[in-house]
């Protein structure tokens, strides 16, 4: 009977082992879910970050395009005006 008795007692400390590692397996459960939440926050601020990179370097290479278009027509109004000159020239010498 004091043998049974003990094998009980050797359950029940068992069975509260069990139960204890159940409980401390869920907290570590709820510790990675959060871990997991805040690893998607940082990746969503990464995409958007990402995408608002992307954007302005797209505003840059449009600007950089519209630069090369107002130096190509800045050379044709140099081209225009050394040519004026020139004809300028040559109706003084004309004279």
């Amino acid at each position: 009977m004091l043998a049974g008795v003990s094998f009980m007692l050797a359950g029940g400390s068992s069975i509260l082992a069990g139960v204890s590692s159940m409980l401390a397996g869920v907290s570590s459960m709820r510790a990675g879910g959060s871990f997991m939440l805040a690893g998607g926050s940082f990746m969503l601020a990464g995409i958007s970050s990402m995408l608002a990179g992307v954007s302005s370097m797209r505003a840059g290479g449009s600007s950089m395009l519209a630069g090369v278009s107002s130096m190509l027509a800045g050379g044709s109004f140099m081209r225009a005006g050394i040519s004026s000159m020139l004809a300028g020239i040559s109706f003084m010498l004309a004279d």
